[in-house]
């Protein structure tokens, strides 16, 4: 695939990438910032299935970022993607890197008072999991996962650390009658979740449409949304 390594303000744009192994568009060193992921095409990406963290980045993502300072657009990922097709992942710790500006100076940032700079309009066909959100947590602005779509994948929306600040809108999940979970329409376990929306979201052939998890703060709003599941269409 494509690995983004120690580059900035770059746009890969118009890429077909198949039966690849790891991830086919991905950062590398987490200081990688100001990015654009726009309108590539994914599929067959095989890899270790591992959650993406340490040294592993061989999971078998379709488009990866060690920090959410990248834009995400009108990508389409299908079929194979071992672990999940879109991962956005905070590492742990401070996280505190050197990155570039635009004006060739840099700056200390940490990367876990980042926002995510742009996720609209991607959309997965048929995987594990579609995306796969860690640590994006910003006390200081809203992250928004707008217009996203996830077709036939075992759990589409599958949040595995804490998000605090995040706004999904638009959100339309279709699980998979042969999953062996029989679907999760939007799951966090029981990690922390705070002051997040789901508005407009559209989740139907679960077996749970939302689980929200068992720690949250602040509100948790779901507003203007429809739930056509198997078993419930919101659990806690």
């Amino acid at each position: 695939g494509i690995r983004i390594h120690q580059t900035d303000f770059a746009l890969f744009k118009d890429n077909v990438i198949y039966d690849t192994f790891g991830y086919a568009i991905g950062t590398e060193d987490g200081n990688e910032n100001g990015n654009i992921l726009d309108h590539n095409y994914a599929a067959n990406v095989d890899g270790s299935g591992k959650r993406p963290e340490g040294s592993d980045r061989f999971n078998g993502i379709s488009f990866f970022s060690e920090n959410p300072m990248i834009s995400m657009r009108n990508n389409v990922g299908a079929g194979g993607a071992r672990r999940s097709y879109f991962g956005i992942v905070m590492p742990g710790g401070t996280g505190i890197q050197t990155f570039w500006n635009r004006d060739g100076t840099t700056r200390q940032q940490n990367r876990q008072n980042s926002t995510l700079t742009e996720f609209n309009n991607n959309e997965d066909y048929g995987a594990n999991i579609g995306l796969d959100l860690w640590r994006i947590f910003s006390p200081l602005g809203t992250s928004y996962i707008a217009n996203y779509r996830s077709w036939n994948n075992q759990g589409g929306l599958f949040i595995i650390y804490p998000i605090w600040n995040v706004i999904f809108v638009n959100y339309t999940g279709r699980c998979s009658h042969l999953s062996g979970w029989q679907g999760l329409g939007f799951y966090s376990w029981d990690y922390l979740q705070s002051n997040v929306i789901i508005d407009n979201a559209d989740i139907r052939g679960c077996d749970l449409g939302l689980d929200p998890g068992v720690v949250m703060k602040d509100p948790f709003t779901v507003k203007n949304s429809y739930f056509a599941n198997n078993t419930k269409a919101i659990g806690f």
